[in-house]
């Protein structure tokens, strides 16, 4: 297996398009499909950024060598799981969010703060009728 090919692992694992990854990384969608398909070779730079951006272990996208993922962000979601009792669907939520790109973690907590509101509101009318 290639950088490319890892590189289409990470993407793929991440559940995004080449679009959707190329945006996480300031680079267009036919950059990724260069990479993917070898036609290009991993820059440093995009090699970089793909293992900040993702918590990807920089000798695994290289050379396919131990983890794919960087211990730090697995042992502290794992040391949050422990201390907090997390299931196994509250580990999934807390990896899939510390992954979305600033503006969707911007637009999710819009979309939360909103649904509080409303059930704030809809607590204060429930009270007022009582």
């Amino acid at each position: 297996m290639k950088p490319g090919d890892r590189v289409k692992k990470i993407r793929k694992e991440a559940g995004l398009t080449q679009e959707k990854f190329g945006e996480r990384l300031g680079v267009s969608k036919v950059a990724i499909s260069k990479i993917e398909s070898k036609v290009n070779s991993l820059s440093d730079q995009m090699c970089r950024s793909i293992c900040r951006e993702f918590n990807i272990n920089k000798e695994w996208l290289l050379t396919g060598e131990g983890e794919m993922h960087t211990r730090r962000s697995t042992d502290l979601i794992m040391r949050l799981s422990d201390e907090y009792g997390l299931d196994s669907l509250e580990i999934a939520i807390l990896r899939e969010y510390v992954q979305l790109a600033p503006e969707t973690k911007k637009r999710f907590r819009a979309y939360l703060t909103a649904i509080s509101e409303r059930l704030t509101t809809a607590d204060e009318d429930e009270r007022e009728n009582s």
